[in-house]
This record gives C-alpha cells, sequence and structure tokens, in this order.
C-alpha cells in the first residue's frame, strides 16, 4: 500500500504527486490514443469511443482530451453522495480529469448553520484550487450549494456549478399538483429552496421531509456494500461489479429497511388521494437508496434527482470555455490524463475507516485517497 493510503497521512494536495500518477497512468493508457479510459469508465459503462451528447454529437472535449486538453473537475461535498453525481457527470463528460474532497470532519451537512458553511466550503474550495487550480467546480451538495453559491461564486475565477433540489423538473413533471421534498433539514428550510418552490412549482402542495437520519444511512450503506464486495471478490477485477448496482445492489438489513420505512412515513402514510405524485431525492445521498426508496413508495409515485441535469450542464460549460480559449488561442496546457485521480477528506480517521474510504473510492476508479490538512 502506497504512503497515501496510510491512515491520517495527512497531507496538502501535492502538484507534484498528481503529476507523477497522471504520467504513470498515461504510460498505461498510451494504446488508448492518449486518452484515458481507466476502470471507472467500463465500470459506468462509459465507452470513450461511444459517448455520445444529446444530440448524437462526439462531447466538444473530446477533441480536446486528445490533444492533451484534459479539463480538470473537482467534486465537493460534505461526504460520498457526491459520487452519484458523478457518475452521472461522468457518464456524458468521459474525458475530464476528476478530483473528489468530502468533508469528513464535520459530516454531515445538514444542520450546520450558514455562517458555518460559508467559510468551510470557501476555506476547501480554496485549498485544493491553490494546487489543482481546477477548470470547473462541482458543488454536489444540495445543503452547501443551496447556502452558498450566490456567495462563493465571485471569489472564484473559474465556473461553480451547483447541486439544488430538482423543483423544476418535479413541478413539470406532477399531474396531480403535489410533490414530496426528501431533503436535510437545512435544506428544506431555506430561503433559496423556497424561491425554487416559488418559481417553479407555486401552484404545487409541497410535502417537506427534513431527514439527516437517511444521509447516515446511506454513507453506511455504501461503506458496508464496498467493503462486502472487496473481502467477498479478492482477486476479481472490480470491473466485474459495476457501478449500475450502486442504487440497486446496496444492501439493507432488517433494522436498515424498517429505518427507511420510517423516514418515507411521512408519505406513505398519507390516503393515496393526498399522496404526491413525484418525490425529490434532494440529498445526494439519497439516489444510493433509489431502488429501495422506489420499492416502498410505490409506482404511482416517480422520482426525481439533479445528478443527470448536472451531467448536462457541466457539459455546456465545459463546451463553451473550450471554444472560448481556442478562440483566445491559449489552449490548457496542463498535462493531465483523463480519468478518476486523487479523493481527499478532512479529519482524522481509523485505519479502519480510511481502508473503507480507499475501497469505496477505487470501486468508483479513483486511483487514491488522502487525508487533507487545513
Amino acid at each position: 500500500m502506497s504512503a497515501a493510503h496510510k491512515a491520517n497521512g495527512a497531507v496538502s494536495p501535492a502538484c507534484g504527486e498528481e503529476a507523477a500518477l497522471t504520467s504513470a497512468a498515461a504510460q498505461k493508457e498510451v494504446a488508448l490514443g492518449g486518452v484515458a479510459q481507466v476502470a471507472a469508465g467500463a465500470r459506468a459503462g462509459n465507452s470513450v469511443r461511444d459517448a455520445k451528447t444529446g444530440d448524437g454529437q462526439q462531447p466538444a472535449v473530446l477533441t480536446a482530451a486528445r490533444a492533451g486538453r484534459c479539463p480538470k473537475i473537482v467534486f465537493f461535498d460534505s461526504g460520498m453522495g457526491g459520487l452519484s453525481v458523478f457518475t452521472e457527470v461522468r457518464k456524458l463528460n468521459p474525458d475530464c480529469a476528476y478530483y473528489y474532497l468530502f468533508d469528513h470532519e464535520v459530516f454531515p451537512y445538514g444542520e450546520k448553520s450558514e455562517a458555518f458553511l460559508v467559510a468551510r466550503v470557501t476555506t476547501l474550495l480554496n485549498k485544493v484550487s491553490a494546487c489543482l487550480a481546477p477548470d470547473l467546480i462541482v458543488i454536489a451538495c444540495n445543503t452547501a450549494s443551496t447556502v452558498v453559491l450566490d456567495q462563493i461564486r465571485p471569489s472564484f475565477p473559474i465556473p461553480i456549478v451547483g447541486v439544488v433540489p430538482a423543483i423544476k423538473p418535479a413541478g413539470e413533471l406532477s399531474r396531480k399538483r403535489k410533490i414530496a421534498l426528501l431533503a436535510t433539514p437545512g435544506t428544506v428550510q431555506r430561503a433559496y429552496t423556497q424561491r425554487l418552490i416559488a418559481n417553479f412549482a407555486a401552484d404545487c402542495e409541497v410535502l417537506r421531509i427534513g431527514t439527516v437520519a437517511l444521509v447516515h444511512l446511506a454513507e453506511n450503506c455504501l461503506l458496508s456494500e464496498v467493503s462486502s464486495y472487496q473481502h467477498s471478490h479478492q482477486g476479481s477485477s472490480w470491473e466485474e461489479h459495476t457501478v449500475a448496482t450502486i442504487g440497486s445492489g446496496l444492501q439493507l438489513n432488517a433494522a436498515q429497511e424498517q429505518e427507511l420505512r420510517q423516514i418515507l412515513a411521512p408519505v406513505t402514510s398519507l390516503p393515496s388521494a393526498q399522496q404526491p405524485d413525484v418525490l425529490i431525492l434532494g440529498c445526494t445521498h439519497f439516489p444510493l437508496l433509489k431502488d429501495h426508496i422506489a420499492e416502498i413508495v410505490g409506482p404511482q409515485i416517480a422520482l426525481v434527482d439533479s445528478g443527470a441535469a448536472i451531467g448536462r450542464r457541466v457539459h455546456t460549460v465545459l463546451a463553451q470555455q473550450l471554444k472560448e480559449r481556442l478562440a483566445q488561442g491559449s489552449p490548457n496546457d496542463r498535462q493531465v490524463q483523463a480519468g478518476a485521480w486523487t479523493a481527499w477528506y478532512t479529519g482524522q480517521v481509523s485505519a479502519l475507516e480510511h481502508e473503507q474510504f480507499a475501497a469505496t473510492f477505487a470501486y468508483f476508479g479513483f486511483h487514491q485517497v488522502q487525508a487533507l490538512t487545513l
């Protein structure tokens, strides 16, 4: 195991280490014409050669990646729920270099104050941006996005894409004009969320369900699933267990299933006529349990989340960035290969927790996991 995988081996993001890591991987991938097609791409069903945009055209960043101008994207969340968004973004944007930062030290964000979140997120994003010089940041956390987006965007010279509750598509989809928002307590109460409802679902009755318990449940299930797979499939390749199982393949024991049923009781306990016909998964952790949630609420209630929409938004932003660079004659000369590279976490963890983190991110194709010092 590398030094980067030792528990509590807290380091600052090391640009030199990133360059060495991407260079070594590039040597292995040279047969692919310089376009990285690492294990995560295969696990997510993302063939670089088959990747298409919605209109059937090759993504604009594909040509850039082949020319060695691979965009760097940083995902940020309080925990690992943002991996559900990462999976959707990479489906449409396979030719990017991905990094992930999660604030394990103060996980979860659901009940933190707005002042705390603004200061914390700003500090962390400044820290990782100073080294990586990313092209784009995705705040893959509904709670953080509904608080910090408007305040931190002016401070960064690059686009920041936020993940907010999918209220607009829910409003468009609902026929009964009854929708439910399942999110953290902070998200359901935010003024930002209320503005989304006023703008896109003003004529809908909105049932708000705030829960931190479901965030913990989803994160713990993900860690347990990956650890279980790792121990039972020693010697086999990760490609044999696809990322498609995340969401449908996470196992719940009897106590966990009962806890999930109790969380969803505000919806399922209603008479059929009063139940919403759309349920918004307003936290990026919740799609990890999407199939279990769907089974409990029943087929009459559609589930919506923001993952696919964020993938399309990232694609649009990257295409515009590339267009501007080419017009200015200043291509991105930071030579990195496409792939999922480093994930950082904050705080002190046990050796077991670090191994769980490392296994989980390896499952999604990341090459290394490190502790981040502030």
